[in-house]
């Protein structure tokens, strides 16, 4: 059986938070807190992450910490069959809002912080967004080498570093 990868918006807290009407919300749920899923992740935020299996619905319905795991597994070890999957699911998603007369917006890390920018470059008529503590994408940003249609809120956390390069991206007009 194959994995479905993007899910409605919900059955997750995170994105019901944002539905509107005229918008068909998915999102991307991996397991979070590794270097290879949350490369920035600091101590603090592995504790409290409400995508973590001690806190939010995954806490207390194992099957949710599990589907991400499988998911995670997945992207880790076949990431170029994981991709193929992902572009599939995102054209039938795309299809589907047109369909409807709706936009289609995903969140590719809603536990995760990856880059997602060349999928967001490929299907430029769908909005992307994500939070991110990879504040270096903020330099992509300004030279204009990342897609438009992809939007980046940059996450504040207790680290120094962190701290500073929020103020600095404030400072040029990021959010």
């Amino acid at each position: 059986m194959q994995l479905v990868l993007l899910s409605e918006s919900r059955g997750n807290t995170k994105l019901r938070k944002s539905e509107r009407v005229e918008y068909r919300i998915r999102g991307l749920s991996l397991a979070p807190g590794s270097a290879q899923i949350c490369p920035h992740a600091t101590n603090s935020c592995r504790i409290s992450c409400v995508g973590s299996v001690n806190v939010g619905m995954s806490s207390v319905f194992p099957s949710i910490q599990a589907g991400r795991d499988r998911k995670t597994e997945w992207f880790l070890r076949d990431r170029k069959g994981f991709i193929e999957q992902l572009r599939k699911e995102i054209r039938h998603e795309q299809q589907i809002a047109e369909n409807d007369g709706e936009q289609l917006v995903l969140r590719l890390n809603t536990y995760s912080d990856l880059d997602w920018s060349r999928i967001a470059a490929e299907f430029h008529d769908i909005v992307f967004y994500d939070y991110s503590k990879t504040h270096s994408r903020w330099l992509r940003i300004v030279r204009g080498d990342w897609p438009k249609n992809y939007h980046v809120t940059f996450s504040w956390s207790d680290e120094i570093e962190h701290q500073e390069w929020c103020a600095r991206i404030l400072a040029e007009g990021g959010n």
